[in-house]
């Protein structure tokens, strides 16, 4: 997130909705795309991502009365709890034998 997620909850404790951020400006597509390519570099490695997980077209900072972001650039404990079930799906289907 471009920028500290609990101090822009706090700011805007009625409306934190106004904390969303569009996803194409949240995730850092350059990025991603070097850790695809170094990925690509390892035949045993296999690239993972939970960005549709956590954003659709927006990154929502709350969602079930669970702030998502720690600060801005780490998700807090008790939402990647909730990326479990996800997560596992994504391991399945790079590691079918498990």
């Amino acid at each position: 997130m471009p920028f500290d997620v609990p101090s822009c909850l706090v700011k805007n404790i009625d409306h934190q909705s106004s904390c969303a951020v569009p996803v194409a400006r949240a995730v850092d597509t350059a990025f991603a795309a070097s850790e695809r390519a170094a990925v690509e570099q390892h035949p045993a490695a296999a690239y993972v991502s939970l960005n549709a997980a956590i954003c659709d077209t927006l990154c929502r900072t709350v969602r079930d009365g669970v702030v998502r972001y720690r600060d801005s650039n780490h998700l807090s404990v008790r939402y990647v709890t909730s990326l479990a079930g996800p997560l596992s799906e994504a391991l399945r289907r790079i590691l079918p034998s498990f």
